[in-house]
């Protein structure tokens, strides 16, 4: 255990699962997010000069082509149930900077044109990218933080520093500070209820656990069946007693039950079953 070690396992803990969960929504949504690339890059060609407006969508766009190759690993992952290594996530993180840089630099682009327009659709954006921060970041807080929690004080501190010519720009902060309060609280409800649904999942995970542990260790043959009686599982003592390996056993849907004993456990299952909600 070296230093090396322990950079690595600092890094996992902050580039955790929770970015894996952000990167399979981002890939399934770089469609959309390349529609209004194009959409955003269009109206700021109304705004400013169009080189400006072809720079930062040709600029963008790029990074949405880095975004699939990013993110694909962790959407492979999930349909595979393989494991993300910590490069992999690291590649995701960068790509999430780059892109959340982006977004809040167009909105400045947008503010500083000195307009009225300019400055409503600045707001637009960076309350967009606030929201779709608090949205698909809740699952990390470091993704949190750098597609939310940053655009967010970066937005308070352009407002600040470059006044809208003519606006009272004191009414105008405010209402964006409230927004942002708004949009931390909503944050900090929802990292709540993930906090609490992932100690669920961790409890339900130790129970199951324990009774794994007791079942395989029985001499007895304990099986679980489905609704159309393919067995789902059964105790290793299935050796023993029947002479066949579990996985012999698995899966299948009723070859091992006595056809005299199928009514009685149809009858029984039918009883025990949940009534529809």
């Amino acid at each position: 255990w070296d230093e090396k070690d322990a950079f690595n396992l600092q890094v996992r803990n902050l580039l955790d699962e929770g970015l894996d969960e952000l990167a399979v929504h981002s890939w399934q949504a770089l469609p959309l997010r390349v529609l209004v690339t194009l959409g955003v890059g269009a109206i700021l060609g109304l705004v400013m000069a169009w080189q400006f407006a072809a720079a930062w969508t040709a600029a963008t766009l790029a990074m949405e082509g880095w975004s699939w190759f990013a993110t694909w690993p962790q959407y492979r992952a999930r349909k595979t149930g393989a494991p993300t290594s910590s490069a992999q996530r690291a590649n995701h993180f960068a790509n999430l900077v780059a892109i959340s840089a982006s977004w809040f630099f167009v909105g400045a682009l947008f503010w500083t044109s000195q307009t009225t327009a300019g400055a409503i659709c600045a707001v637009t954006v960076w309350l967009s990218l606030i929201g779709y921060g608090q949205a698909f970041s809740f699952q990390s807080p470091v993704g949190s933080l750098v597609s939310g929690g940053l655009p967010a004080a970066g937005m308070l501190i352009v407002a600040f520093v470059v006044p809208v010519p003519g606006a009272a720009m004191g009414p105008i902060w405010l209402i964006l500070a409230i927004s942002v309060g708004f949009a931390a609280a909503g944050f900090k409800q929802m990292m709540t209820s993930r906090r609490s649904f992932l100690d669920a999942q961790a409890a339900q995970t130790a129970s199951e656990a324990g009774y794994r542990i007791l079942a395989d260790n029985v001499t007895d043959v304990i099986s679980r069946h489905a609704a159309e009686g393919g067995m789902t599982y059964i105790s290793p003592s299935a050796k023993r007693v029947f002479g066949w390996e579990p996985e012999e056993i698995l899966g299948k849907a009723r070859d091992n039950i006595r056809p005299e004993d199928m009514p009685r456990l149809i009858t029984t299952h039918d009883h025990y079953e949940m009534p529809p909600l």
